[in-house]
């Protein structure tokens, strides 16, 4: 049985409050193609009837730009093609109480959402069983680009309700499970490039199931485990955001005791509206490498280790430290005492920081 929940709907708000003439400001100019990016905002699915909310992000670098009415909605892999009918509301959700769809201003801390619906029973014939879509095509209010976006989702109709708005603090939570394996992912949908964090959550999401598809049981007594959850991090001065995602999986060999501990981090400038790197992260003549590897040595007390600038590649910066994170077996395969991670003070990386 797989059960997917989306929290925090009390966070999102269905459409942009209403200011007085005199206030309400002009909203920015509509969408163009390459202004927006979309993701999935999370699913939930109740009495026969499924939910995905599509969350349009502005693309790294866009301007604010906004969106007035329907997403175009298609289904992808998984079955016969279904194009979502556009309507105000549904049983899952969509826009009450209003005489027409919203104009949504498009920030870099304000995403606009979606909500498509489908219903996993076959009207015609109740004991057909539905097909099982991986992904939809999406394309935003006036534009033409279709973007493709990995779902989950076992339907035989859809439809597709207007663009509302999204607060900056809501959740995507899903919750999976069957004879196999439990799935929990937790993230918030702030992040200034949301797209990056829910293609790499969906891609890694997959082969976790594929894998667990090949191998099987293995004659274990106990599900395996893919648990995401993240941790936000910031900075001032250069204005920056982080996400962290930790992931607990415990497939592959080596793991099938205890799940093993990795990380994933995004960081991002939001003055120039562009991800961080490690490589951006420092002057074009740095040598990061000669502070950095002592004290991962220091860490590990392994005193010859050799490494490069991607063994460095997830890291969060705050005002006060740039902090390095290490996977379980990430730097020596052979250990499995789990992750650990190291708090650099800026002053010491002052000099080299770009």
């Amino acid at each position: 049985m797989k059960v997917t929940i989306l929290t925090a709907l009390a966070a999102i708000a269905a459409a942009a409050i209403a200011l007085p003439a005199a206030a309400r400001a002009d909203p920015p100019p509509p969408c163009s193609d390459g202004q927006v990016q979309v993701g999935n905002g999370g699913q939930q699915a109740a009495s026969g009837h499924r939910e995905i909310v599509l969350v349009f992000s502005l693309a790294p670098g866009a301007q604010e730009c906004s969106l007035t009415g329907y997403p175009g909605v298609d289904s992808g892999a998984g079955g016969p093609l279904i194009h979502a009918t556009r309507t105000m509301a549904g049983f899952m959700g969509g826009l009450r109480d209003t005489d027409g769809p919203p104009t949504i201003p498009v920030t870099a801390i304000t995403p606009g959402r979606a909500v498509v619906e489908g219903v996993a029973v076959d009207k015609s014939d109740p004991n057909l069983e539905c097909p099982t879509y991986t992904e939809l095509l999406v394309t935003a209010p006036d534009t033409t680009n279709a973007v493709t976006v990995p779902v989950d989702i076992d339907t035989c109709e859809l439809q597709v309700h207007p663009i509302g708005s999204a607060a900056a603090d809501s959740t995507y939570h899903e919750h999976s499970e069957n004879a196999q394996y439990t799935i929990d992912i937790t993230y918030p949908l702030g992040y200034p490039d949301m797209k990056s964090v829910s293609d790499f959550v969906a891609g890694d999401r997959t082969e976790f199931v594929d894998w667990v598809a090949e191998v099987g049981s293995d004659g274990r007594n106990r599900r395996y485990v893919y648990d995401v959850r993240a941790t936000t991090y910031s900075s001032a001065q250069p204005a920056s955001t982080s996400l962290v995602l930790t992931i607990d999986n415990d497939t592959g060999g080596a793991h099938q005791g205890h799940p093993a501990t990795s990380f994933k981090a995004f960081n991002f400038d939001v003055e120039k509206q562009t991800p961080i790197t490690f490589d951006t992260l420092f002057k074009p003549d740095a040598k990061p490498l000669e502070v950095l590897t002592p004290m991962a040595r220091k860490l590990y007390d392994a005193p010859m280790l050799e490494l490069a600038p991607s063994d460095f590649g997830n890291f969060a910066l705050t005002d006060d430290a740039v902090v390095f994170f290490f996977g379980e077996g990430q730097l020596m395969p052979a250990d499995n005492t789990g992750p650990r991670q190291i708090s650099v003070p800026r002053k010491e990386l002052a000099p080299l920081l770009a």
